[in-house]
């Protein structure tokens, strides 16, 4: 800047003594290149070894670290080879490309920092995975009549280290493939150009000038930072509940998720629901009839046996040994205490069981909006029903409606007789069709598969074991996907665009009439495009 874009300190360095002919400021900007190269190399040295650690091909700090060789080079030959003629210099977009450069590795190490700080003390917590069922007879099991074609369903499970979390933070993502394939167009384009100033201008320098001026413009600079900072702010909301993805690598490999799957314990957790009021009948005891309900409950899980683990005071020793313990499907429980028959369920459960309900009974007064009634019925005669309510989570129902805005449909596990399709859709407003509450047998299977420890998983997506974490990790993943290729195309643009304006100016201004300062203007216009519009994607 002090050399090229402040035109007072530019005419005092070129009014001083000159160096073998040539002006002072050829020297200046040099210095200040060399400088700046040195600065910035052990930050972005990634863009020459990446062609010597087996990869062999470019990433997104290889254009970069060409540019400014480029510029070095012709900075050199204009400062050796002066010959009265004024040459525009390009060390200060070659810095500018390298300061760039250096803003996207301080955006991947921040992350990292940060997604390890979480690692670490949400080790020490317990850490959960997001994985997938392997087994197709499983999966197909789980998601019969949801899923159309293979099954790719995900669910939530405890591990106890994760691993390779260096190598998926630091692994290359969505703008290194993308300059894997420009980087060498570019190069191709601008040499082309360089030969054609060179005819031009009938000058060697000139031609290795125009070269210069042509890849600065070309080289996809805010590459990096258009792929690191959106995923560098998904990251930072995503710990905010206790969640975590590692890169763009682990986003996508959860791009083909089409179901998860959930237990409804956790859609509705036990302190968003609430007890209203019961009733007994027969002369059975409240508090017998409540130590009844709460053993069946507690026993079978589900979003309201917290609350009836409060009525008791958490003293469990109270509760009554239940055997037999059985899910009739949307119906509700059955076991046996005492040697007597327990149900816990909804009216039709009572029905089926040729239990009397009197007639006194009118649920549309209790039932509305989400209380809902559940039936208490011992040794074949109904003992209470309790008004029951489900609130909603907030964080949950929005990232539920992001998961089904991208196709993926939300396979529920529960013992609760009361929740269905119909009442999850209504209480998340969600679509009917993208909500299937399991079967009996497809249930324990996810049981079985949620409760199973692994003790050593690679570090993709990692949560804290709350339904909020795991469908945030869910929806962000899809985000990320979406955004790596809004990033791919954008940046194709901005070096397209970039190619075409300095085409124009050639043309229309004269072969040497491209200088650093438009190549930093364009260039830093492409940055503000590409750190806001990844930004805007559905929700």
């Amino acid at each position: 800047l002090i050399t090229t874009a402040i035109p007072a300190v530019a005419e005092k360095i070129n009014s001083g003594a000159d160096v073998n002919g040539a002006p002072m400021t050829y020297l200046v900007s040099l210095i200040f290149l060399v400088i700046s190269i040195a600065f910035a190399l052990p930050g972005c040295i990634s863009g020459i070894t990446c062609f010597f650690n087996g990869n062999n091909r470019p990433n997104s700090q290889t254009p970069v670290i060409i540019a400014a060789l480029a510029a070095l080079i012709q900075n050199v030959i204009a400062f050796t080879s002066y010959d009265g003629e004024d040459y525009p210099l390009f060390s200060l977009a070659a810095s500018f490309l390298l300061c760039c450069c250096s803003i996207g590795n301080i955006l991947i190490y921040s992350r990292t920092a940060s997604n390890f700080a979480f690692l670490y003390k949400q080790r020490r917590e317990g850490l959960y995975s997001i994985r997938s069922i392997d087994n197709a007879i499983d999966a197909n099991r789980v998601s019969q009549n949801v899923v159309m074609g293979n099954a790719d369903i995900r669910y939530s499970g405890q591990l106890k280290f994760a691993d390779r979390f260096m190598a998926y933070s630091l692994s290359s993502d969505a703008a290194d493939d993308l300059c894997a394939r420009l980087v060498p167009i570019v190069a191709i384009i601008s040499v082309i150009v360089g030969i054609i100033g060179g005819f031009a201008t009938v000058s060697f320098v000139g031609a290795v000038t125009v070269f210069c001026g042509t890849l600065c413009m070309g080289t996809p600079a805010c590459a990096l930072i258009a792929a690191n900072l959106p995923l560098l702010l998904e990251n930072k909301k995503l710990r905010e509940d206790g969640a975590m993805v590692t890169g763009y690598a682990a986003a996508f490999e959860y791009e083909s998720t089409n179901a998860i799957a959930i237990d409804a314990s956790e859609l509705f957790p036990g302190e968003n629901c609430n007890i209203h009021g019961m009733k007994t009948f027969n002369g059975v005891r409240v508090d017998d009839a409540v130590l009844t309900a709460a053993s069946m409950l507690i026993a079978a899980g589900g979003p309201i046996s917290s609350l009836f683990e409060n009525v008791i005071m958490a003293h469990n020793e109270l509760l009554l040994r239940v055997e037999d313990l059985k899910y009739e499907e949307r119906l509700g429980l059955t076991g046996w205490i005492r040697n007597r028959r327990v149900f816990v369920g909804n009216r039709k459960l009572l029905e089926n069981h040729n239990i009397d309900i009197p007639m006194s009974i009118d649920e549309s007064k209790y039932i509305g909006g989400n209380r809902q009634i559940i039936y208490l019925a011992d040794a074949g005669k109904i003992a209470a029903f309790f008004v029951v309510s489900y609130g909603r989570n907030k964080k949950i129902a929005e990232y539920l409606r992001r998961i089904e805005n991208n196709g993926i449909n939300i396979l529920v596990r529960t013992t609760d007789s009361n929740i269905n399709e119909k009442f999850i859709a209504q209480c998340f407003d969600l679509p009917l069709n993208s909500v299937k509450v399991v079967s009996n047998t497809a249930g324990e299977v996810l049981r079985n598969y949620a409760e199973h420890t692994v003790n050593r998983e690679d570090a993709k997506l990692i949560h804290n074991g709350t339904a909020a974490a795991f469908l945030h990790a869910v929806s962000s993943a899809s985000k990320l996907c979406e955004t790596a290729g809004k990033i791919s195309t954008l940046q194709t643009f901005c070096m397209g665009a970039g190619l075409l304006l300095t085409v124009l100016i050639m043309i229309f201004s004269g072969p040497l009439s491209l200088t650093a300062l438009p190549v930093c203007i364009s260039q830093l216009l492409w940055i503000a495009i590409a750190a806001i519009l990844p930004l805007f994607g559905k929700e």
